[in-house]
């Protein structure tokens, strides 16, 4: 008989034709109040594919755990609520720390987690368990922002997210 072997999901940050799944972009500080408006996307356009599964189980963020009270990850949902959720990065955070998000129409839950050293987790999945469809995982990814308001950041400072997802059975490769 034939044993069929799962394919791993494939997340690419960067839709361009380029060979990199990963996606640079540029965070600019302004001078005062930071609350909205200089946001940077996650993602950009059609991110995820899986040849053999229709659906995922999560999507998962991880951080650095020296990240200021100032970062933050932005949920922009213009498509349900248009209510942002403000998750804070800082390494005071409680990694045990969790909630719910609305994203079109679909409740996710995320859950922070101490993850590898010096790091930690978000995880996404849908509330109450379950999957999720690829485009409702998109939509996830494409609406989640670093915002960052501190006035003073660190010149040329970098902050760098991995985000990956899964189908049940195995995750994709990390995406920066």
């Amino acid at each position: 008989g034939v044993n069929p072997v799962n394919d791993a999901p494939v997340l690419d940050l960067d839709d361009a034709a380029a060979v990199s799944v990963d996606r640079a972009a540029d965070f600019t500080e302004t001078n005062g109040a930071d609350i909205t408006g200089n946001e940077v996307a996650f993602s950009t356009g059609t991110n995820l594919t899986d040849v053999d599964n229709a659906n995922l189980t999560s999507l998962k963020v991880t951080y650095a755990d020296t990240l200021t009270a100032d970062d933050e990850i932005r949920i922009v949902d213009g498509v349900s609520s248009g209510v942002d959720r403000v998750i804070a990065l800082n390494a005071a955070t409680d990694t045990t720390a969790n909630g719910t998000a609305v994203v079109g129409g679909v409740t996710f839950a995320y859950a922070i987690t101490d993850g590898a050293t010096d790091k930690h987790d978000i995880t996404f999945t849908k509330d109450g368990g379950g999957e999720v469809t690829k485009e409702q995982m998109e939509a996830l990814l494409d609406a989640l922002e670093y915002n960052s308001t501190d006035d003073n950041p660190s010149p040329n400072s970098t902050v760098a997210f991995d985000v990956s997802v899964n189908d049940g059975a195995a995750n994709s490769a990390v995406g920066t």
